[in-house]
């Protein structure tokens, strides 16, 4: 047990702590060697429990440091001792008098002990971003009003060609065709994946328009929801499977099905399909097309929808129950 000396001073390192009583100890290298320093320190509570190795990789490609002994040779790992810099110039070989001086960039620096009582004041920074700031920053950086960009030439194809062939069957579902690219004409096989590449190497998707983005930015679902009292949402159960294809798209749909019996049976897809590009494009568009022609007839639920939609979910607010 080493004979402790009373001591009054404050660390401060993750938390502050105030140390009670020095230690004289002889410090000695990890190898076999005659050398050693006797130090007074400070006994601490705690220690930072490891220090970050450094790459032993890197270290092992130095041609600098190889077959030199290293006082740490593990590399990091736990923490028993730190030794300040007043206390540094003495590990080194051979020992400075006095002053150390070590060669920089901007000149020679020196250091050593001060006089005592000294007048200098020690000063220390540590540049660290606490959580709660961290927090703070992604929730506004969320609630961000984005910037308003122009549509591609793209987009304005699949927007025009969703008007132009959107129509109602008899038995009352809306009626889409598929957005495709004009200016490509290579056949693609027909797939139930439709990211799925071709003898060709295209697939589906490579040829479809994936439309604009009508979902509503997170930020407006989040400030339009402190509006009022209280929230509520709807949602629209299967969705994709209420639209129906244009007949001659249901082509692209093609997709093999094992039968009770286990036959494979050739069948293609008759609805907006999970997995194509173009598909929540067209279910969006048909749900504001359809509150937009109703406005008049469902004013309140019509504006609703115009408003919050997002994919098949409706989010609103109300004043009162």
């Amino acid at each position: 047990m080493l004979e402790r000396s009373p001591l009054h001073m404050t660390m401060s390192a993750n938390t502050d702590a105030t140390l009670k009583h020095c230690v004289t100890v002889k410090v000695r290298p990890a190898f076999p060697s005659e050398e050693s320093i006797t130090l007074t320190m400070a006994v601490a509570p705690r220690l930072p429990s490891t220090t970050p190795p450094p790459n032993k990789d890197d270290i092992a490609r130095n041609r600098l440091l190889q077959g030199l002994q290293l006082a740490d040779g593990d590399f990091g790992g736990q923490v028993d001792v730190i030794i300040g810099t007043l206390d540094y110039p003495l590990c080194l070989n051979p020992v400075p008098t006095k002053f150390c001086a070590v060669s920089t960039i901007f000149g020679w620096t020196v250091s050593g002990p001060l006089p005592s009582p000294s007048n200098i004041t020690a000063l220390k920074i540590e540049l660290k971003e606490d959580d709660l700031n961290v927090a703070l920053r992604q929730l506004w950086e969320l609630e961000k009003i984005p910037k308003v960009t122009r549509l591609s030439p793209e987009d304005e194809s699949a927007i025009k060609q969703f008007k132009q062939h959107l129509s109602v069957s008899p038995d009352g579902r809306y009626v889409v065709r598929l957005p495709r690219d004009n200016s490509t004409t290579t056949k693609v096989r027909p797939v139930f994946d439709a990211s799925a590449k071709s003898s060709s190497g295209v697939s589906l998707n490579d040829q479809l328009l994936a439309g604009i983005n009508l979902y509503p930015f997170i930020s407006d679902i989040l400030l339009k929801f402190r509006t009022h009292n209280i929230a509520f949402s709807a949602d629209i159960g299967k969705m994709f499977r209420e639209i129906k294809l244009v007949h001659s798209d249901r082509d692209f749909h093609h997709f093999l099905l094992r039968d009770s019996s286990g036959n494979i049976v050739e069948c293609r897809m008759k609805r907006v399909t999970f997995g194509v590009k173009s598909s929540p494009f067209l279910a969006t568009s048909v749900l504001l097309h359809h509150a937009s022609t109703h406005r008049h007839s469902h004013p309140l639920a019509s504006r609703c929808t115009l408003r919050n939609v997002s994919m098949s979910t409706t989010s609103c607010r109300a004043r009162t129950q």
